[in-house]
Order: C-alpha cells, then sequence, then structure tokens
C-alpha cells in the first residue's frame, strides 16, 4: 500500500533549513549551483518501492535497525560528475548506462554532506537520525534483496542544476520505525555520546619521579596488566577487560571477573587466551599408622600333626591302558648345547 506523498510546505523551517544547506553544501564542496525544487514524505511497503535501474544506490546503515537505501538519478549523477571532471554542467542528456564503483566513490563526499546535513543540524529530518552511508549495491534488484520486509519512510529531493540546466532526484528509503523511533520528545537515549576510559593500572610513585618524567622515558610493567585493566566512565569502573588487537587495530574484550575465573595476557584475533583455572586449596591427609616392623610381627601358632592314614581301602584292578603309537618318526633334534652348571642351593 502506497500513501500520498505529504509535501513538506514552505512555511516549514526545517524544510527551509534543508534548501539552504543542500544549495550551500553543493557550492561549497563543487562549486555547484543547486536549488531545492521540492522535497516529500510518503510510506511504502517493501513490494512497492521502486528504483531506477540506471540509479546509484547505496545501503543506508544504522547500528540498530534494519537497512534502508539511497538513490541517486541518472541526471544527478552525471551532474556531480561533470562539475568535478570538467567543471560544468553539460548541455547534453546523461549517457544511458549502468552506475560503477568509481562513480560511487566521485560522488561519495557530496552525498555524505547532504547526508549528514539531512541527519544533523537545522535541516535534520527524523527519519536520518542514526543513519549513515554504506556500500553501494548493484542495482534493483540487489537492492531489494537488502531491506527487510515492513513499511518505510520514503524522502524524495528534487533539485535544480547548473542554473536549471537539469533536474535530478535524490531518494532515501528507511524502516518507518526510524521515524517513529527518533520523533521529537522521543525517550530514546541510544544516540547520546558517552566518554569511556581504558585504564591500564595505576602506579604508586613519589612526586619527585613522576616530575622527573620525560618524554621518552619507560615504566616497565608487569604483563598480567593486560588482563586487568578497566573501562571506566568519569572515574567510576564499569567493567573489566582485556587488552589485545583485532588486525593492525587495538582492542579491548569485556570480561567478567569472578574469584574462580582470573583473564590473564592479551588476546588477538587468532585466538584467545584460556583464564587461569582455579586455585582449589588441598585438604591434608589424615596421619596413616605406622608400619610394623619385621621383629614386631609374632610367631604363628604351630599346627596340629595330620592323623595316621595306614588303612587304605584297596583300589581293585585297574583296567588295561591302551598301546602307545609307535615313536619311530621323530625328527633328529641334533646336538644340544651343553647346560651350564647350577648354583648350589
Amino acid at each position: 500500500m502506497i500513501r500520498r506523498a505529504r509535501p513538506v510546505g514552505a512555511t516549514d523551517a526545517r524544510a527551509e533549513a534543508v534548501r539552504i544547506e543542500i544549495a550551500r553544501l553543493a557550492d561549497d564542496l563543487l562549486g555547484l549551483e543547486a536549488a531545492v525544487i521540492s522535497t516529500s514524505l510518503s510510506f511504502q511497503e517493501r513490494a512497492d518501492i521502486r528504483v531506477g535501474d540506471r540509479d546509484l544506490i547505496f545501503e543506508m546503515n544504522h547500528d540498530l535497525l534494519s537497512s534502508g537505501l539511497v538513490s541517486l538519478s541518472p541526471d544527478l549523477l552525471s551532474t556531480l560528475i561533470e562539475v568535478q571532471i570538467a567543471g560544468r554542467v553539460a548541455a547534453t542528456a546523461p549517457p544511458d548506462r549502468a552506475p560503477t564503483r568509481t562513480d560511487a566513490v566521485v560522488v561519495s563526499p557530496m552525498l555524505d554532506a547532504w547526508i549528514d546535513a539531512l541527519r544533523d543540524g537545522d535541516a535534520a529530518q527524523p527519519a536520518f537520525r542514526g543513519f549513515r552511508r554504506g556500500a553501494m549495491i548493484q542495482g534493483p534488484k540487489a537492492a531489494y534483496l537488502t531491506l527487510n520486509s515492513g513499511r518505510f519512510a520514503v524522502y524524495s529531493m528534487r533539485l535544480s542544476l547548473g542554473g536549471g540546466a537539469r533536474e535530478g532526484q535524490l531518494s532515501v528509503h528507511l524502516p518507518e520505525q526510524a521515524d517513529e523511533a527518533r520523533a521529537p520528545g522521543s525517550s530514546d537515549l541510544t544516540f547520546i555520546t558517552v566518554d569511556l576510559d581504558v585504564v591500564l593500572t595505576r602506579l604508586k610513585r613519589p612526586l619527585g619521579r613522576v616530575r622527573a618524567l620525560k618524554p621518552g622515558d619507560v615504566i616497565e610493567l608487569d604483563p598480567e596488566v593486560l588482563g586487568q585493566a578497566s573501562l571506566e566512565h568519569r572515574g567510576r569502573r564499569l567493567a573489566q577487560v582485556r587488552i589485545g588487537r583485532i588486525d593492525q587495530t587495538r582492542a579491548i574484550r569485556l570480561a567478567e571477573p569472578g574469584p574462580s575465573d582470573r583473564t590473564k595476557g592479551a588476546f588477538t584475533r587468532d585466538g584467545a587466551t584460556a583464564p587461569a583455572m582455579p586455585v582449589i586449596a588441598a585438604e591434608p591427609i589424615p596421619e596413616q599408622p605406622a608400619t610394623p616392623s619385621r621383629a614386631a610381627v609374632p610367631d604363628a601358632p604351630s599346627l596340629p600333626e595330620l592323623a595316621q592314614v595306614d588303612d587304605l581301602p584297596p583300589l581293585g584292578d585297574l583296567p588295561p591302558l591302551d598301546d602307545l603309537p609307535p615313536l619311530d618318526d621323530l625328527p633328529d633334534l641334533g646336538d644340544l648345547p651343553p647346560l651350564p652348571e647350577l648354583e648350589d642351593l
């Protein structure tokens, strides 16, 4: 479902600020004469969003919300490129071609300045707050796949370029929840700036020694402090952290300290050092009784004498045994080596 666009009236102070900022930034950065003809705000479902096949499209990123889109029409794209290459706007129509990544690099500074103006300051639009330009998206089909389902606030701006030589359009599609969550009077504190300090360790030194410190002096630290640093705000400890590196960038990892989980050493992208095992107090082994000596072992009692067994009953006649087979075919064992003499027992 598409709702009718809501034009921003000339009496709106914010709309007037948009006209002033857009024109000022174009003149400051490119020496381009640009005037805002009209702006409008509408709401569309994801399935109703349309982006031109020749538009230059970027993703709009947010730390908490789903992605959006920003697109430049071919006339606006060609004008921003021509004024930087030739210093003027060509009188001919822009070429009919798909935008390239080189085009994206060339127009990015101007586009970022306009987005910043629409996000912050007098010209700020509630829907833009917290959003920033992301990577280029190749074509409308890939752009649609970037968006989540739901409704979007569509902010459109029609521009007169080069003193009326051309007209172009800047279109921004942002998730509707961003527009509602950032409305004036909202109690959301997500975007308040907070200064955080990483404190490696604290040392006590005589005042004279501290005053004698100069650039280039080395203060030796225990390597274990890398795993015992703290994240603080205005001197208040917020969390224990470990200091390490990801690629070529310094980084910290939050850790939850506890009596049985002590993190030591730095971490890297390749792997983290495992926390030391908790120390378990060993209980003392009870004292065992002493082993008696051989002399202390008592003699065993003497055994009784066995009874006489002279009167055994007769066994009778036993059956004869079968003849054994002949053993004539045994192999010759040869000469066996002589046995050594046995020791006397």
